[in-house]
């Protein structure tokens, strides 16, 4: 989600001499820890702006978030500030298995195609009147010699 110079994650690896000796970018269970070093310098950079992102956490159920965990993962931990929508759903860390979750990734997928499918109509429209102005301006100039 964000744009992170490779010589930052070079210096965030660098500190960290196990993670140094891997010689290649930590992977996910590499940085399941909030300590990690490589986890602390990402959430120094933002999330790139227009890009947007959503979450899906479970909480077994209990509805107690923002105190709430899959049983493996808290929520503070997986919620991100930012999110374009946040569902909460009663499932442990298995949650992709979760129908609701599964509903959500769907409407997510769906709308996602929706905002392609309109990105690429006004992209189509607006070429399509650059193309007639360019042609008419050309025209223009024709004639004025």
């Amino acid at each position: 989600m964000a744009s992170i110079p490779t010589k930052t994650i070079v210096a965030a690896m660098v500190h960290d001499p196990a993670a140094a000796q891997m010689k290649r970018i930590p992977n996910s269970i590499d940085t399941l820890s909030p300590n990690n070093r490589f986890v602390v310098e990402i959430e120094k950079f933002p999330t790139v702006p227009g890009i947007p992102f959503h979450t899906i956490e479970g909480d077994r159920g209990r509805g107690d978030a923002p105190n709430s965990s899959d049983g493996v993962v808290p929520y503070w931990s997986s919620h991100m500030a930012g999110a374009r929508s946040d569902l909460i759903v009663p499932s442990n860390h298995s949650a992709p298995r979760n129908p609701q979750a599964i509903a959500e990734v769907k409407r997510i997928l769906r709308l996602h195609l929706k905002s392609q499918s309109e990105s690429s109509s006004n992209a189509t429209r607006t070429k399509s009147v650059d193309s007639r102005r360019s042609k008419s301006t050309t025209a223009q100039l024709i004639e004025s010699r």
